[in-house]
């Protein structure tokens, strides 16, 4: 059965922790039964619809109220072209999208270098005790 791991054989002396763990670290990283690829926590392009719309709704919220909110207005010193108008929203959301895009590539540039430098460990740590397993049988 897919994702199980066979049961050792009598004799054979296996870290079935280390074992478990590269196996289910390498099931996580291909495609899914479907074929597609899996999507990670939170995907970079997630995050950018999701800052940019927050900055867009915001926006509208404090021109439809009637009354700028000076948080708002202090965004236009950091995102040059903001504004709390209509344009400024639109500008807000190329901006939104833009930086929110960034911190989720980065945070998944790190989350996979992190997934990535474990399995290559903990692979490395049984593939050591496998061979010290091999050698004592000589």
């Amino acid at each position: 059965m897919a994702g199980e791991l066979a049961e050792p054989r009598a004799g054979q002396a296996t870290d079935t922790a280390a074992t478990r763990a590269v196996a289910v670290g390498i099931a996580g990283l291909g495609p899914d039964r479907d074929g597609r690829e899996r999507a990670a926590l939170s995907d970079d392009g997630d995050l950018g619809i999701v800052t940019g719309a927050a900055l867009t709704v915001l926006t509208w919220f404090m021109l439809l109220k009637g009354a700028a909110s000076p948080n708002l207005e202090v965004l236009s010193e950091y995102l040059p072209g903001y504004t709390v108008t209509p344009m400024g929203s639109i500008v807000g959301l190329a901006y939104g999208f833009s930086y929110g895009f960034l911190i989720g590539w980065l945070y998944a540039l790190l989350r996979n270098s992190g997934m990535i430098l474990t399995l290559v460990l903990a692979h490395k740590r049984l593939e050591r005790k496998l061979m010290r397993d091999l050698f004592r049988y000589f």
